[in-house]
């Protein structure tokens, strides 16, 4: 092969190699909100990495019949961004109802609260943006819960910080956080407090059991974003909620959060038959690089044996010129010999 073209073959392989880990890259990450593959500022992938410093796994579903095979005790619903089904609702609330936790975290759209009807559960989320003045993080908007009551999920969480949250409605499931008394709901939404805007404490973590489950309201799903999952007592408050799982469910099934080689992985993973594919592909993967590897042996042992004969004529002829002038040196009879022969090839 001659050097130019051995030099493209290289430049071709290397752009390939770069392509393909440009795409693998790009396909198993995401910019959503939310996600868990979203190491940006408004990612999740902080949620993971507080369960997995605790030694809990997470699973992601993206259909909710997943959770009927989960081994999971605690699943976290994000901010849906589209209605869940009447089925879809008995399904998760079956999950709840046999003794699971299930986190809700919610602002502003309908669907949050749609979710929480059909489990079952009271609280509803607001919907009208929470301001502090007083008690705030970078804005009122930022507010602070300063009020929160000792119980497992809030053991050594002394305050919680959110990020353009609302508040929650409890009709009788138990208050767990609330922010100050000097907090309003910004109802017109001008940014500052107007006679018909009240101060005072309100609900921003709700629980309350359902079967033999439980469910967790929160009144602003930032908290779990990557920017704030930091900021007091969040981090806490996260660890609080997966410790004691082996493993916890991420309920993507209604966001666009799940990249398209992750969904992938999940699809082939929940399918036997494609499993039985992507297996046999595997195999004739293997069966096709055993193969590459047998014709490169070979071609090394006839390229040896090639190798090996030509040395011993080398070294024959490198002989008998020494011994018809021994006054040149062998090793250099030897080197002028190699380079004739390499230039008549």
């Amino acid at each position: 092969m001659g050097s130019l073209e051995r030099r493209i073959r290289i430049a071709i392989a290397v752009f390939a190699a770069v392509v393909i880990l440009a795409a693998g890259v790009g396909l198993s990450n995401s910019t959503a909100s939310f996600s868990l593959s979203n190491s940006g500022w408004d990612g999740s992938s902080g949620v993971e990495a507080v369960a997995n410093s605790v030694g809990t796994n997470v699973e992601i579903v993206t259909k909710t019949t997943q959770y009927d095979s989960t081994d999971a005790s605690v699943a976290f619903v994000l901010s849906p961004n589209t209605e869940y089904t009447q089925s879809e609702i008995r399904t998760v609330r079956s999950f709840v109802a046999g003794g699971g936790t299930l986190v809700v975290a919610g602002d502003f759209s309908r669907q949050t609260n749609d979710l929480l009807r059909g489990l079952g559960s009271n609280a509803r989320l607001d919907g009208a943006l929470l301001r502090d003045e007083q008690h705030y993080y970078r804005s009122p908007n930022f507010t602070i819960a300063t009020q929160v009551k000792n119980e497992s999920v809030t053991s050594g969480v002394s305050q919680l910080t959110f990020n353009y949250g609302t508040t929650i409605q409890p009709n009788n499931a138990t208050v767990l956080a609330s922010s100050s008394n000097f907090s309003y709901l910004d109802r017109n939404g001008n940014g500052v407090l107007d006679d018909s805007e009240e101060l005072g404490s309100r609900p921003v973590v709700t629980e309350e059991a359902i079967g033999n489950g439980r469910v967790i309201v929160v009144s602003d799903p930032s908290l779990f974003i990557n920017a704030m999952v930091d900021q007091p007592d969040n981090r806490r408050f996260i660890r609080n909620l997966v410790t004691g799982s082996d493993s916890i469910v991420i309920d993507a099934s209604h966001q666009e959060t799940v990249p398209p080689l992750t969904a992938a992985l999940i699809e082939i993973d929940e399918s036997p038959l494609l499993t039985g594919i992507v297996g046999l592909l595997g195999i004739g993967v293997i069966g096709l690089l055993g193969r590459f590897e047998l014709v490169r042996s070979l071609r090394n042992r006839f390229s040896e044996s090639d190798q090996d004969e030509e040395d011993a004529s080398l070294n024959s002829l490198s002989r008998a010129i020494a011994a018809t002038h021994p006054e040149w040196e062998r090793e250099n009879v030897r080197e002028v010999i190699a380079e004739v022969i390499n230039e008549d090839e």
